[in-house]
């Protein structure tokens, strides 16, 4: 029975593939007599749990930056942007991108009115290695990390300056709490002024340019997926992967992250830069919205958020 139950589950979880038909699973039930709603029931569950999880994707190898593919890429089709981009000193209008066709260009996106591009990929590939190993170089890749410890105090909303617990409403005192955040702990009364627990460095990909529908979470402690077409996308019957899905991407305290326009790193790409505890990004502005093929995120961005936290004392 045991046996008969993993091959069904093998059979299912090959339709989420899409490497075998809906009716061959069909056709295999019906030959073996077996009602599998207890199998659905477990595929479906254990596809509710990887979907909620975060992804820990490859360790990045900044040796990798450099490396050159097997295989030529295809000659590229740029893309008609919304912004003009400013390429060797000279600001092209939007329709002029094409241009380019066939030279591979790597966009970096500035947050203002223009896209800046870079069409020598040895002077982007210099500046990624060197922002990767100052990032590694950082203390801030080591400082201020989420902790489990449950003898270190946890953040709470309902908290309000209780002894032993963090809040921002300290109740009925005598005091008035100074502005936040300061740069060192304030003791006020009986309570002090710390940072707040830091989130663990990641990114967020989503489905969607407003932040919503799908989500693919990468943390940059391995922050590199090579090939987004093994990354599950969708309901577990829909077949289909990551690839050329990402609309917005969010930076939690992370500094940089590249998408690439095939797998494997290569062809033209668009690098976005963090600049605090979380960044937003739509990526539409500069055509890159359901264009990636595979991703890279990393470094660490300092933890400013403070809290209150009352007791207990001694």
């Amino acid at each position: 029975m045991a046996k008969k139950r993993d091959d069904l589950m093998g059979l299912i979880s090959a339709v989420a593939s899409g490497d075998v038909s809906r009716e061959d699973v069909v056709a295999d039930l019906k030959k073996q007599k077996v009602d599998a709603l207890d199998v659905l029931i477990e595929v479906f569950a254990r596809q509710a749990r990887a979907s909620s999880s975060r992804k820990r994707g490859e360790r990045i190898d900044v040796q990798t930056f450099s490396a050159r593919p097997s295989t030529a890429p295809p000659k590229p089709v740029h893309r008609v942007p919304r912004l003009p981009v400013l390429l060797r000193g000279t600001l092209y209008d939007p329709q002029d991108i094409t241009r380019f066709d066939g030279t591979e260009l790597h966009f970096v996106a500035t947050g203002r009115d223009h896209i800046l591009a870079i069409d020598d990929r040895a002077v982007m590939e210099n500046w990624w290695q060197t922002s990767y190993l100052s990032s590694m170089a950082s203390s801030n890749n080591t400082i201020m990390k989420e902790t489990t410890d449950p003898t270190i105090p946890t953040v709470t909303t309902t908290n309000t300056g209780r002894p032993g617990g963090f809040g921002t409403d300290l109740g009925p005192t005598n005091f008035t709490p100074p502005p936040t955040p300061v740069p060192t702990p304030v003791v006020v009364g009986p309570c002090v002024l710390v940072p707040l627990p830091a989130p663990i460095e990641h990114t967020n990909f989503y489905e969607h340019p407003d932040f919503v529908g799908e989500r693919l979470e990468l943390e940059a402690g391995q922050g590199a997926i090579s090939n987004l077409k093994n990354e599950h996308f969708g309901g577990i019957f829909s077949g289909d992967d990551w690839n050329d899905k990402i609309s917005s991407v969010e930076m939690v305290r992370t500094e940089v992250t590249v998408l690439y326009e095939h797998v494997g790193f290569v062809g033209n790409s668009i690098t976005i830069t963090g600049g605090g505890e979380r960044q937003l990004w739509r990526v539409h502005n500069e055509a890159w919205n359901d264009r990636a093929s595979s991703v890279r995120t990393w470094g660490s961005t300092p933890w400013t958020k403070m809290g209150w936290y009352c007791g207990p004392w001694g």
